[in-house]
């Protein structure tokens, strides 16, 4: 779950679960955060996000994968910075066109694009398919949105031809009639692509999941990978706390509400959270209906939180998301 980091709505049941929950660093958040959460052995975040779309590209079997998603540069005195494609609004055929354009140019190199199904203005996933592995480290995207991209480009043996490759792209990009429209329309342009989710070889460190709720490509990805259920975050909330197992939720949406400057929305999101999940989370910790519940709210801290904790009555509630990692 992400935090709407602007004005904050009374969130009780939520703040008194943060409050009198122990808590301890945790500095991954995002999407990174959610592969840490779910990530499988040998399996690259790439390939888990790519098994999670609802459509698959025709060569989804050969060739090696990289996330490949749409960025916006902008020039910001002295350096350049990165916007996440949230903030970019593609219209699907602007992503279509400029993906035919690079497969045409790039089609004797032995890599393309391809694009996952969306609808019109989703944050758009796109993917590099090549017939030879990269050996490149990169940032995920989530971990570079909104910085300067210079002490962050591709790093490793191919790092060179990589970035030519993307020196083409920029190039391609900036002068096709996509960008070109949008310019005249004020819009932020389409200015290149970000590499990313290489295959990380570390073993999971998270728990083995029995049921997962959430709608991230992530989670569809594990899901049919693991064969784990998948259900939707409307799920009666009664039925989940009543499962037996480890349960893991994903909710994802305020983020890109931040983004997209709607803030309002995002503050009704949160009440409509405290009132049909974190209501029912705190009384089901009471009750004793759920032995442990775990919150990373993505402001620095990961919360576990008992039926002991709660009776850590001399704990003053307050907001823990403005006290990062107490």
């Amino acid at each position: 779950m992400e935090f709407y980091r602007g004005e904050q709505p009374p969130l009780p049941a939520l703040e008194m679960l943060l409050s009198r929950g122990r808590s301890k660093p945790f500095k991954t958040g995002g999407d990174s955060g959610i592969f840490a959460e779910t990530a499988q052995e040998n399996i690259s975040y790439a390939q888990q996000r790519l098994a999670g779309e609802d459509e698959q590209p025709k060569s989804h079997d050969s060739g090696f994968w990289y996330c490949a998603d749409p960025v916006y540069l902008k020039a910001d005195r002295d350096q350049v910075i990165l916007t996440h494609p949230a903030s970019i609004q593609i219209q699907n055929s602007e992503a279509d066109a400029l993906i035919d354009a690079f497969n045409q140019l790039f089609k004797e190199d032995g890599i393309q694009l391809w694009r996952a199904s969306m609808g019109e203005g989703d944050v758009e996933r796109w993917y590099l398919r090549s017939e030879q592995p990269w050996q490149l480290v990169n940032t995920p995207l989530d971990q570079i949105e909104g910085k300067g991209i210079r002490d962050w480009m591709s790093q490793g043996v191919d790092a060179l031809r990589w970035n030519k490759v993307i020196a083409e792209v920029e190039m391609l990009f900036f002068g096709h009639p996509v960008n070109q429209r949008r310019s005249e329309r004020g819009e932020p342009m389409i200015s290149s692509i970000w590499l990313w989710g290489e295959l990380n070889r570390q073993p999971p460190l998270h728990l083995e999941w029995d049921l997962i709720v959430g709608v991230h490509p992530l989670l569809k990805g594990v899901s049919r990978l693991q064969r784990i259920p998948l259900l939707k975050p409307d799920t009666l909330i009664d039925a989940l706390i009543s499962y037996s197992g480890n349960g893991l939720m994903m909710i994802d949406d305020l983020p890109n509400l931040q983004r997209y400057g709607l803030y309002q929305e995002a503050i009704l999101s949160l009440q409509k959270l405290e009132q049909q999940l974190f209501q029912p989370l705190l009384s089901a910790l009471w009750q004793g209906k759920l032995n442990e519940l775990t919150i990373q709210p993505a402001n620095g801290a990961i919360y576990t939180i008992s039926r002991a904790n709660l009776m850590r009555f001399w704990r003053r509630v307050k907001r823990p998301w403005l006290n990062s990692g107490a």
